[in-house]
């Protein structure tokens, strides 16, 4: 229910006649008189200014946006990194080119192999572009690997999705080429797996399901004894570091022939249904067996990665 005031009224006084429509009369008036004297022609008129030249106006725009050119020595310069490198990285095709590059093999026959099976993916000039390339990618090491491949994915995701279809399946290939798996090929597909399968293919994010790290026990100790052979200590100490960082005592060094690729491979699908507050020890635990000599290498960053 509302509240009921009396209303407050002004003076009830009646005007005279006319009164009201006074205001309105005088704008009336004031606005002609405004119109009257700024069109009536016969009036004085201000002389006019002297007439100069026209200038024409000019603006210049003011530019914030770093010079490409300069970013790529940069990011070279950074990266220790070809220029050249950073350009084609830029572009789809170069990018891929790049990529097929690093999975060249050393040998003559496996990499005349490899050659032929990007002809034959039927991507025009690509083939000629890894061929000229390659042998400075080589030449980089593998320090500067995963530097390359990251300057890569922009324009990676740029494909459309027949083309990554063939650029996928073509990765594949080049990596059956010597009927051999390394780690560095295996760690360099899942990164590249990883980065651009959600851009083209409809994916489903692993669900957690161990809560304790003694349920994936065994895949810990497969990772780590792989960090720790790669490592260039002693690889039991240095597996030592890890495993006590999860409060696992019992784990042991296993042999270097149990560590395989695929043993490797099946491991880290297993981690990787872990529950996410698990995630950051067992990463803290790789990072401490891969540095546990003092120097994290470049096999050991991917791995990680």
């Amino acid at each position: 229910q509302y509240i009921e005031r009396r209303p407050s009224r002004y003076n009830e006084r009646q005007p005279p006649p006319g009164a009201i429509d006074a205001p309105y009369n005088h704008a009336a008036l004031a606005a002609a008189v405004l119109a009257d004297a700024l069109l009536d022609d016969t009036g004085p008129r201000p002389e006019p200014p002297p007439e100069t030249e026209a200038q024409p106006a000019t603006r210049v725009d003011a530019d914030f946006d770093p010079d490409p050119a300069q970013l790529e020595r940069e990011t070279a310069a950074r990266q220790d990194i070809p220029i050249a490198f950073v350009q084609h990285s830029h572009e789809p095709l170069g990018a891929q080119a790049l990529v097929f590059a690093l999975l060249l093999g050393d040998e003559p026959p496996v990499r005349q192999k490899q050659l032929a099976i990007i002809a034959s993916a039927g991507v025009t000039g690509l083939e000629l572009l890894v061929h000229t390339l390659s042998p400075d990618v080589i030449a980089l090491g593998a320090p500067r690997r995963l530097p390359l491949l990251e300057l890569c994915l922009p324009a990676l995701k740029a494909m459309s999705q027949a083309q990554y279809r063939v650029f996928k399946q073509t990765l594949a290939l080049l990596i059956q080429a010597d009927a051999q798996l390394k780690l560095h090929e295996w760690c360099l597909f899942q990164l590249l797996r990883h980065y651009l399968d959600p851009e083209f293919v409809k994916t489903t994010p692993s669900r957690p399901r161990y809560r304790k790290l003694q349920q994936v026990a065994q895949s810990v100790q497969t990772v780590l004894s792989l960090l720790a052979h790669e490592s260039s200590g002693d690889s039991a100490h240095v597996l030592r570091l890890g495993v006590d960082s999860l409060a696992l005592p019992d784990l042991s060094l296993l042999p270097k022939e149990r560590c395989s690729v695929m043993a490797f491979s099946r491991a880290v699908r297993t981690l990787a249904n872990c529950y996410p507050l698990l995630k950051p020890r067992l990463l803290k635990a790789m990072k401490l067996t891969a540095a546990g000599d003092g120097n994290l290498s470049a096999v050991e960053w991917e791995i990680i990665t």
